[in-house]
This record gives C-alpha cells, structure tokens and sequence, in this order.
C-alpha cells in the first residue's frame, strides 16, 4: 500500500472556526464528524493528522488519534465508491427499506423518511457525520425536556450530547448509557433502566410493549425485587424521548 495515501482520523476539542483555521495549513484534510460545538473529528492524510495533532498539543488544545486505518468520512474513501455501492445493492433490496420509527439521520440531519439505498450507505461512509445538527433537530422537533439514550458498547457521544445542551438547554441533565466499558456490563445497564425509570418514563398508544417490559420492571430490578440474573436483548434502537422498541428483559 502507498504509505503517502495511508489515511486517519483526529478527534479535537475545539470550535468549528478554529478547527476549519488549523486544517487549512495541511494537505488533504477534512472535518469528518461535527460532533458539538466544541468537539469535531478531523480525517485525512496520515502525515497530515500527525502535523494538525503537534499542533494541537502546542497549542494546548485536546486532540487524541483515533484507532483507524482510514479516514472515513472523507473524500480519501471516493475510490471505493462504486464497489462499496455494488456490494450494498444486495441489503437495500431487503424489506421496502423505510424507517420503522422516527429516525433523525446524521447525513442530512434531517429526519429521513425514504428507502436506505446503497447509495444511501455510501453516504454514511463518504460524508461527514452531522452529529450536533441531528441532536438540535431532535430537540427542536420534540422539546427541550427530551431524554437521550446512548445505546452502544461504550459511552462515546455522551459527552457531546450534554456539550450541545449545554449551549441550547443547560437544564436537561437527561442523558443516559446502556454500557460503559469502565464499568460493569449489568450494572450499567441496571443504573440506565433505574434512571429512566425514576424520570417517571412512559409509552405512547400502540408502543407500550418496550415501556411496559423495560421501564416498568426496573424498579424492581433495581431494587433487588427481582433478582439481577436476567437476559438482556439488544435490539433496533432509537434515541430521543419518543416511541421505539429499543430493548427487551425477559
């Protein structure tokens, strides 16, 4: 492989203009991910990261490597563009393809209504992650009092939720986890059920089931009623304070 097109990603903690400011000086680099108003992803050339993340440290600002061998979300993945369609093209035919449920996608950051096609998945992988105008459009569509789930192996976009919530609506505190990797799995998972539970969380019409198995029985749970053996299903996921079957107990 041509180390000189080696790509990478950097995640910084630092404003949009002073990002677009850095990333300017180095060849071939893009912000990949605008994951809050303080807190993007940067991708591009090996070389080129290495030169933007000496800078950073220069200049005190936060700045990590990511553990990837390319940079997603960038232009530098365009010469994968129509085998990655072809290969896709199998999955979209799948079903009619159309959300189930609301869904707010980070390509647009938009609620996204059509079928996913690969050209759709391409996208997802080309274009950068809209992350803070998917979460501002939750909010303006839903309220301010919304609550957010994270479900996902690890809280990684925690942090950015609360930083966007903190610019909009400083008083909602009301973002949770399902796992942590710095703690246990079932008590993970157990403090979110319990919290969302405390908040007093329930359904709407048609979509009581999740409710009714999940937020229900957590006080229980939590409070050692019924034991802590049980079998967690992980399932179609939605965060935000409507409707979903997210997750199971059995």
């Amino acid at each position: 492989a041509d180390e000189s097109k080696r790509g990478s990603m950097l995640a910084i903690g630092a404003t949009e203009e002073q990002v677009k400011q850095m990333i300017s000086k180095y060849d071939q680099l893009w912000i990949a991910a605008y994951n809050s108003p303080v807190s993007f992803t940067v991708g591009g050339l090996k070389n080129s990261i290495v030169k933007l993340s000496e800078e950073c440290t220069k200049r005190k600002i936060f700045n990590r490597e990511l553990a990837v061998t390319n940079a997603y979300h960038t232009p530098l993945l365009s010469c994968l563009k129509k085998k990655a369609i072809e290969k896709f093209g199998d999955v979209s035919k799948m079903g009619d393809g159309k959300p189930k449920i609301p869904l707010i996608s980070t390509v647009t950051g938009d609620f996204w209504t059509e079928s996913f096609d690969s050209t759709y998945y391409w996208l997802n992988i080309e274009n950068a992650v809209l992350f803070e105008k998917s979460v501002t459009m939750a909010l303006k569509k839903f309220g301010e009092n919304l609550i957010f789930l994270e479900l996902a192996p690890h809280a990684v976009l925690n942090m950015s939720i609360k930083q966007i919530l903190s610019t909009t609506y400083p008083s909602n505190s009301n973002v949770f986890y399902s796992l942590n990797r710095k703690e246990h799995e079932q008590g993970s998972i157990m403090k979110c059920l319990g919290n969302l539970s405390t908040l007093g969380y329930k359904g709407d019409g048609g979509r009581s089931e999740w409710y009714t198995s999940v937020l229900h029985a957590p006080y229980d749970l939590v409070c050692g009623r019924l034991g802590v053996k049980k079998e967690v299903n992980w399932g179609t996921g939605v965060w935000g304070g409507t409707g979903g079957k997210c997750l199971h107990t059995h």
